[in-house]
């Protein structure tokens, strides 16, 4: 059949190029050495053709490299996060060591496997379709695709996406309109490649969640401890009573030397020089101790400096407080008369605490001192029993309140205001001396007690020598003046607190190390705590977790069809030729418009179909219009003639 160019309006200009009717049966021209085909190169090219041994090899290449691929990411993020890094299994997260970052770089990487494996899949299920082609084309089957379902095997073999995949399905929405029904292997490509999308977008799915729910933890590893100085830090952190003071006293003359350890010397020089340790562990000033609170606000003594990254268990010594307010209890109110009721004068509170249900003698002034068996006070080494109690009349001006509360109490507090002086507080504590085993650890900088014993009553006594002097103290309220205005705890819980510190604190001179019970290095590690629900759908980890996912589907199917390529290879001939056709769309441009020498079409690489090409092979994209018939088309087609 003739044909000519002709312009959109007409025919194209007669001043430009002509070109002579182009015939799709006449090959382009050959250069002088293949005009003539080479029989015995025919030959040749179709027995390699028809070898399978090549395909196989392909087919196998293509498969193990997209199994290595997604086998090798999930080995590649478990190593990570389990082999090269400690993980374990709390619940639903995972919790490794391996930084976060790194971690869901590794994971995204993992993710974007199953995606670009997805067109080498339809590659390698092209074998088979081609294999099926080549069959049906022998026996007449089914499996032979008209023009339109060949170029939608074309799309779907080749592109391997959504796009190809929604032309697919349009087509079938619409193949009530076509009396040719549709091949079983475009059907079974089209389910091929919606299966293998909609894993791939799973797992990318399930690679966001595992990015959004993952979160940056603290872990904490421990090892043995190492000192790195030599020095023997083992010996350094506990706490005891120096018995060999205590020992070195017991021939002293008074009581009270003996019971304190020596540090009361009753003579007329003073004790300074024993004061001296206790006052600089008050003032944080100490070099060796200083005085913490454990979780159960116990005061113990630990060591002024102790190492980071460490976590121990050591002996210690403690002092526990509970202190309340019975000054409701110990008011004397007195009718004057006429409704007037005092209690006392401006200068000090009247005061009887004998129905408070405490034993405590408490007068104005009262200065904190221990008290003995009927509530009178004395001094620290003269207390009968551990535990012991504690009383003090304080009064302050903090708690004054509005000018027109007169004799009456603070709202909300124990503090009675009544004269001039201030408002009146009677404060009564229960107080015990303990031995005591706590833990440290550096990564949270607490004091964690395991064990507490009420200490012997020698050592309580040693214990509160100078903390409960004879003539009473002031120091507790001092430092506490002001407590429980702003905040949530009251000021006999500050009372309690800084009586255990103080009492203990001020007899330091009697204190030594001695050895703890355990100690490990601690160290921080900032690591992951990854949501095992996307981790697991993600990485296929079925016989280790015990449930399946989608990267185990992907590699059983791709292997299913890797079998299906390797057994079409050896089954058929040409199966790698026919493929072309579904997935190289140079294939089916060298049957449109490439030479048709024989030898040509033998070619399993495609780009060596189209020979050595010249501008005679340039293709024209317009109307044609048929002469015989006058219908104008719209196509690319060649055209000879002077200027091509």
């Amino acid at each position: 059949m003739d044909h000519q160019l002709h312009h959109p309006n007409g025919s194209y200009p007669t001043n430009g190029p002509t070109y002579e009717p182009y015939n799709p049966y006449i090959s382009t021209p050959m250069l002088p050495e293949q005009k003539h085909e080479d029989r015995a190169s025919l030959v040749a090219a179709q027995r390699k053709a028809n070898t399978a041994l090549p395909v196989v090899g392909r087919a196998l290449l293509i498969g193990l490299v997209v199994i290595c691929l997604l086998l090798g990411m999930i080995i590649a993020l478990i190593v990570y996060l389990c082999v090269g890094n400690t993980c374990t299994i709390s619940r639903t997260m995972l919790i490794s060591s391996a930084p976060l970052g790194r971690v869901l770089t590794v994971s995204q990487v993992a993710s974007h496997v199953a995606p670009f494996t997805v067109p080498l899949v339809m590659v390698l299920y092209s074998y088979n379709l081609g294999a099926r082609w080549l069959r049906a084309s022998i026996d007449a089957g089914q499996d032979r695709p008209s023009p339109m379902q060949l170029g939608l095997l074309l799309k779907l073999c080749s592109g391997a996406n959504i796009p190809s995949l929604v032309s697919s399905l349009q087509y079938f929405l619409g193949s009530g309109k076509q009396n040719l029904s549709s091949p079983p292997i475009l059907r079974q490509s089209v389910f091929c490649l919606f299966l293998l999308l909609s894993m791939a977008y799973i797992i990318t799915g399930a690679d966001v969640w595992l990015h959004v729910s993952s979160k940056a933890v603290v872990i904490e590893s421990i090892h043995p401890f190492t000192s790195l100085t030599g020095a023997p830090l083992e010996s350094l952190l506990g706490r005891e009573i120096n018995q060999t003071k205590c020992d070195a006293a017991r021939t002293a003359t008074f009581d009270f030397t003996r019971d304190s350890c020596g540090q009361l010397s009753g003579g007329s020089g003073g004790d300074g020089r024993t004061q001296m340790t206790g006052l600089r562990v008050l003032s944080n000033s100490s070099d060796q101790h200083q005085v913490v609170y454990t979780d159960d606000q116990t005061a113990i003594l630990v060591p002024w400096s102790i190492p980071s990254n460490i976590t121990y268990m050591a002996p210690s010594i403690g002092i526990k407080s509970t202190c309340k307010t019975i000054t409701k209890f110990c008011l004397v109110p007195q009718d004057l008369g006429n409704g007037l009721i005092t209690y006392g004068p401006n200068a000090a509170l009247l005061l009887d605490c004998s129905k408070s249900g405490v034993t405590f003698n408490a007068t104005f002034p009262f200065n904190q001192m221990a008290l003995d068996a009927q509530g009178n006070g004395v001094m620290g080494t003269e207390v009968s029993s551990n535990p012991f109690h504690v009383g003090a009349v304080v009064t302050s001006q903090a708690y004054f309140g509005d000018i027109s509360i007169f004799d009456a109490f603070t709202p909300g507090t124990g503090w009675f205001i009544h004269g001039n002086n201030g408002a009146y507080n009677v404060i009564y504590c229960d107080v015990t001396a303990f031995d005591v085993v706590y833990k440290y650890q550096s990564s949270s900088a607490r004091f964690t007690l395991q064990k507490s014993t009420p200490s012997s009553l020698a050592h309580a006594r040693a214990m509160i020598s100078f903390g409960l002097p004879i003539e009473g103290s002031t120091w507790v309220r001092d430092a506490v003046d002001g407590s429980g205005i702003q905040t949530n705890s009251t000021y006999e819980e500050a009372y309690a607190l800084e009586l255990s510190r103080q009492t203990l604190a001020r007899s330091a001179v009697i204190y030594e190390n001695t050895p703890v019970l355990m100690i490990n290095r601690e160290q921080q590690i900032i690591g992951t705590k990854l949501f095992m629900i996307p981790f697991v759908i993600m990485l296929a980890m079925m016989l280790f977790y015990r449930q399946t996912s989608f990267l185990n589907i992907i590699i059983f199917f791709v292997a299913v069809i890797l079998c299906l390529a390797i057994i079409a290879a050896w089954k058929a001939n040409c199966v790698q030729l026919a493929s072309a056709h579904l997935t190289d769309p140079l294939t089916t441009v060298h049957a449109l418009y490439g030479p048709k020498d024989a030898i040509y079409t033998w070619q399993n690489n495609n780009m060596k179909k189209f020979g050595i090409e010249t501008g005679l092979d340039r293709l024209r994209i317009g109307t044609v219009t048929d002469v015989q018939t006058g219908a104008a088309r719209f196509e690319a087609s060649k055209a000879f003639g002077k200027g091509a």
